[in-house]
Parts: C-alpha cells; structure tokens; sequence
C-alpha cells in the first residue's frame, strides 16, 4: 500500500493522502489524465466514485461518505485560506 498526495495544488493542509496499491499509486502519480479537473470533479462529487483517467484508462477511486465530507471541508478551508492570503498582499509568512 502506497499513500499518494491526492490533494497538493496550492494547498494549506498537507495531511490528505490515497492509500492506493503500487500499481495505483504509480499511475495516480505519474499517469493521471484528470489531475488538473481532480479538485473540480471531486468538489462537484455527488457519489462515492470519483471517475478519473490513469495511464489513459477510465477508472473510479471510492470514497466514503466520512472521506468526501472530510475532504471537502478541506478544501473549502483550504480555499478561504487562500483567498485570505491572495487578498493580504503575501505569501502566507509573516516576518
């Protein structure tokens, strides 16, 4: 079981990770034809399947209820937190 960042792009929290097997992991990392509509698809998630496409295969990564909700906040979170940054002038340090 590898645990693989699902959620990096101009994140405030670091702590979200996939535990995906190393197959997974790779084409997750290395092959992900939907990492740049993931953050979109995932907030728009209405089901626990996310349809994504690894190594040019459509595929679904499933969440739980508690993971979506969870996630979700973090993002929301993650983004008023930006936003908050973005209309401050800086770059989050202080100093």
């Amino acid at each position: 079981m590898d645990l693989t960042d699902y959620y990096q792009e101009d994140c405030v929290n670091q702590a979200n990770y996939l535990a995906l097997c190393p197959n997974h992991s790779a084409m997750y990392q290395h092959a992900n034809g939907s990492s740049e509509r993931m953050k979109d698809m995932f907030i728009d998630l209405e089901t626990n399947e996310l349809d994504v496409v690894l190594a040019q295969m459509d595929t679904t990564i499933y969440f739980t209820k508690t993971h979506i909700a969870d996630l979700k906040t973090v993002i929301r979170v993650d983004n008023d937190v930006l936003t908050v940054i973005s209309a401050s002038g800086t770059n989050g340090v202080e100093g």
